[in-house]
């Protein structure tokens, strides 16, 4: 038979979960936006010499990057900017 102590809490219950309306609806609201941008996953595989290169493109792009509002993840928005910035010397206007 196990021995059971009871540690009196120093906030109640209630004080304990409150994180706050304010912090409910910012996480809503970047949850909604998330959702809106219908984001989809893209997955490579990349030699280390590769992921070297494509990692030090997207710093350099993030240093200047305005944030994309359709797309809350600032990687993706550069990797994205970085190919626009291609496509656009390959092909004209993208």
């Amino acid at each position: 038979v196990g021995t059971f102590v009871l540690i009196r809490p120093t906030q109640t219950f209630y004080e304990r979960i409150n994180i706050g309306i304010a912090d409910i609806a910012d996480y809503l609201e970047t949850w909604q936006s998330a959702q809106s941008g219908r984001l989809r996953h893209l997955t490579l595989q990349l030699t280390e010499h590769q992921l070297h290169t494509v990692e030090r493109a997207i710093k350099q792009v993030l240093a200047s990057l305005v944030q994309d509002t359709e797309n809350p993840n600032r990687r993706s928005t550069a990797l994205a900017a970085i190919c626009h910035v291609y496509l656009e010397s390959k092909e004209g206007d993208v």
